[in-house]
């Protein structure tokens, strides 16, 4: 006589997920490889914040363009930080 006992994954604590990843292998292996992907990605482009930043500076001081350019009247005087304080305080993308 042969016995009809499931095998002992099966009637473990998550043996229907075993279950149901055999029968729907493409869309298991479909989830593995994009969550795959989306880790891989987010690693790669984190790592190149620093590079991304130094990069941007350097073009921009080769092209000597500004990004925002203040000029002060003669004779006017701003402490430290004063100017760019203000700039935060009032620009429209400052929420973003």
């Amino acid at each position: 006589m042969v016995s009809r006992e499931p095998p002992a994954a099966t009637s473990a604590v998550g043996g229907w997920a075993l279950r149901d990843a055999r029968r729907g292998w493409l869309q298991v292996t479909s989830i593995g490889l994009l969550l795959a992907l989306g880790v891989g990605m987010y690693s790669a482009m984190s790592s190149m914040a620093g590079w991304r930043t130094a990069s941007a500076d350097a073009s921009f001081g080769a092209l000597r363009s500004h990004d925002l350019r203040v000029s002060l009247v003669s004779g006017s005087y701003a402490n430290t930080g004063q100017l760019s304080a203000a700039r935060w305080r009032e620009s429209p993308t400052a929420a973003w």
